[in-house]
Order: structure tokens, then sequence, then C-alpha cells
């Protein structure tokens, strides 16, 4: 079978599998990789490659010892590799972090084992420093999830243990303010258990900025901070209509909600926003709009929400569950999970004046593409 085929043998096997892609990252080459949690030769997830014209192909099949079922986005770093998580697999079935090399060479750099923490699945950060900064949604001292350090070479250290009412399940990944000090969210925990906005300084001083009722939002995913300084977000659930929201959070925690959507201008958001070129932040909702199939937004520091894109289902996507990324070009680059030739989803490219491009995400160049596709365009 050849690479080709067999990489749409594996999409056919495993329908829906970037339904659960958790975003793009995208390579110097204009290239973008992403992570599966299911498919790939062992069923346990994989590393893909994705051209600009949506072609797919493999990368790295995991086989449970070097990882299963990765659950982040991949970290491009300054040496040019990438480095990202699984969720389970490894020695203990906890997880592990690892490397990939541009030439698609996997090292795993450690397995997790409970006590250090277990199921990562936020993306990896890159510190100041050099090191990788990291969560586990569970294990760690109180088996509430961690924060821990990791040097380039593996060598891992937990910096907290999150026990309950100072949050839990931490799945956003963190950020580093301008401070120095590391900024994230966990999706549960707190008074309400509907999650908190918390932040870690270099000596290892934990604090909840913000702990979220539902009224204020719910379930919290990762943080991006803005050119002013602060910190925004949004929430899978919570506000007027349970929606969803967007939040902004001050390195002090001064909380305010920008946005509460209604289900009319999109509902349920699942990524966290992407900041643009332009100063605006770029985010998506899962669900809602007139099709019900979601949408793509920009929204300023201040709150003023624009609707870019309602997505419709069969032709140009449905369901952009995928974190958004910046291009080379000053473009938003995203993916749908549904929709395009073959429900696979496309890849998808907007901005801050409205401008929607697309394409269909095609796995195995041996595909006949229809002469008359004339949504299928190159994006630049």
């Amino acid at each position: 079978m050849s690479n080709a085929m067999y990489v749409d043998h594996w999409n056919r096997q495993n329908a829906g599998w970037k339904a659960l892609s958790p975003g793009l990252t995208r390579d110097s080459e204009g290239n973008f990789f992403g992570t599966s949690l299911y498919g790939g030769r062992h069923g346990q997830g994989t590393v893909f490659r994705l051209d600009r014209y949506g072609h797919v192909e493999p990368v790295h099949d995991f086989n449970g010892l070097d990882g299963s079922v990765p659950r982040a986005s991949l970290l491009l770093g300054r040496d040019g590799s990438f480095f990202g998580t699984t969720a389970i697999g490894g020695d203990e079935g906890c997880g592990t972090v690892f490397s990939l090399s541009r030439a698609g060479h996997l090292a795993r750099l450690h397995a997790f084992n409970g006590k250090d923490g277990s199921v990562p699945r936020g993306s990896l950060l890159e510190g100041a420093n050099g090191d990788l900064y990291g969560t586990t949604a569970e294990g760690g001292a109180h088996g509430r999830g961690s924060i821990f350090r990791m040097s380039p070479s593996g060598r891992l250290k937990t910096l907290f243990g999150f026990s309950g009412l100072d949050g839990a399940a931490p799945q956003g990944g963190l950020v580093q303010g301008q401070d120095g000090t590391l900024y994230g969210t966990t999706a549960v925990g707190g008074p309400k258990a509907k999650g908190t906005v918390f932040s870690l300084t270099s000596s290892g001083q934990h604090k909840v900025l913000h702990a979220f009722t539902g009224a204020d939002g719910a379930y919290p995913s990762c943080l991006t901070e803005a050119e002013d300084g602060n910190f925004y977000g949004t929430t899978l659930y919570g506000g007027t209509e349970n929606k969803g929201t967007v939040f902004r959070v001050s390195p002090r925690g001064k909380f305010v909600i920008l946005h509460q959507f209604r289900g009319n201008d999109g509902a349920n958001p699942r990524a966290g926003l992407t900041l643009g070129r332009d100063g605006l932040l770029y985010g998506t909702t899962g669900e809602g709009g007139p099709s019900e199939c979601g949408s793509v937004f920009a929204i300023s520091t201040s709150g003023r929400l624009h609707t870019l894109h309602f997505f419709h289902g069969a032709t140009d996507g449905a369901n952009p569950y995928p974190a958004l990324t910046t291009g080379g070009d000053a473009s938003i680059y995203g993916m749908t999970c549904a929709g395009g030739i073959c429900n696979e989803g496309v890849l998808f490219r907007t901005g801050s004046t409205g401008e929607f491009s697309y394409v269909p995400l095609v796995s195995g160049s041996e595909m006949p593409i229809p002469d008359d596709m004339t949504y299928r365009v190159k994006m630049q």
C-alpha cells in the first residue's frame, strides 16, 4: 500500500479523527502540523502534516510506549523542533512529553508516573530561559493536576500541585507574562467548581486570580496575552445563555466579561483566542450561527465582536473546534472538523477585513478532485 493510499485508508477507517485535533502549528515553510487523538497504524494517535492545498499526510504514529492520545497542539521550538505531549501512554500509562525533528524523528523526553502528574492535555510553553513548561490534568500531590518545568534534555520538576479549591484539571496550557510570571486556567475546581484563572511566580507562589461562577463563564480554555498586558480567553459554557463567554483578566485579577454568546452569533467556543498582527483577538465557536455549524470571529480588547464567517456545513465546513494560528502573511488560519469534499473538514484562511477562503481537507494525493470545485483555491 502506497503512503498516499495508506493515509486515505487511515482516515476512512477513523472517521472524525480531525474532530478531535486540538489545533495547527505552522512551520517556516508554510506547512501546518497537527496531532490527532486516534488513528494511525496503531490506533493511538498521530502527528500529521497539512499543506496549503489541503493534502494530509502522516508524520508519526504513536505506539503507546512513546505515547498515546495526543490532546495538545505542537510547540515549534527555537531550534526548529516540535514539542508536544500525549495524554496517556508511556511506561505507566500516564502520558509523555516528546520532541519531533523536522525530519519526523520522534524522541520521548519524559514519561509521567502519576506522582509527578498524569494526563497532560495542554500545549507546552517554551520559557524565556529555554525550559519547557506545562500542566497535567490529573496526578500530582493531590491528584487534581500539576504544573511542571522540564529542561530540553528531559529533566522534569513539579512546580505546583492543585488541590481542588485552588483549581483542578488544568487543560489549556500556560502563558508567560511580560513580568515573567506563568498564567493559566483550570477547567474545573474553585469554590463553584467552574474553573479558575491562576498565576504562578518564579518562586513558586500560586494565586487564584479569578474563580468562575457559571454566570461569568464555565470551563475556561487557554489564555492569550495581548499588547496591553492583560490576558484574554473563552469559556465553553456559562453566561446568560450558557453558550460561553469571552473574558479579560489583568495580572492582578481584575476580571471583565467582554462578550456572552447567544447562539445566533455562535456558541460554545472550545479553543482559546489568537492574537493577530492587527491587535485583534481571533477565535471560533464550535456551534451556533444560522446553520448551527459554528463561526469565526474577531474581538477587540474593549469587547467589540465582529463575526467574520458563519459555517454552513457541506461546502465550507462545520465545527471549527481546533485553535486558530497565524501565518507568515498576517492571515489567520484554522481547520474545521466536518464538511468539505468528504466530510473531513476544510482548511480556511481569514482576516480582519472579513475575507474568507478555504480548501477541503483531502486524505491522500490520489483522491480525485472534481473539475467543478470552484471553491478550492490556493491559500497563499
